[in-house]
């Protein structure tokens, strides 16, 4: 997850020109929320995610911690400087691919041949 992280800090720096002054601070907030909301769909299950259906509750949080996230990092708040909103859909897709999909299949295969399963 750091390294996943890095890689995403390292294309919002060096690709999308984000600096203190520009928003590289909002761009880490969009990070952390949305690593962390895709995070709790895949520790909640020993198996891949998909395999039981999180409560209604638990994505109506989900959902609106992401359009809250979205709003915060496109309009601002005092400590966050708003960011291209075309640069949160790239947070987005980037966590999906590796929270859900690569993060998911290690975690099931690790699980699979340990002692906690």
């Amino acid at each position: 997850m750091v390294t996943e992280s890095f890689g995403l800090l390292y294309i919002g720096m060096s690709h999308l020109g984000l600096t203190a002054n520009t928003g590289l601070h909002t761009f880490v907030f969009d990070m952390l929320i949305f690593g962390g909301m895709f995070t709790i769909l895949v520790v909640r299950e020993k198996g891949h995610f998909w395999e039981s259906i999180p409560s209604k509750t638990l994505m109506t949080a989900i959902c609106g911690d992401m359009i809250v996230t979205f709003a915060i990092s496109t309009f601002g708040i005092p400590g966050l400087i708003p960011i291209a909103a075309d640069f949160i859909p790239l947070v987005l897709v980037w966590y999906f691919a590796f929270v859900l999909i690569i993060n998911d299949i290690v975690k099931v295969k690790v699980l699979k041949h340990s002692i906690i399963s």
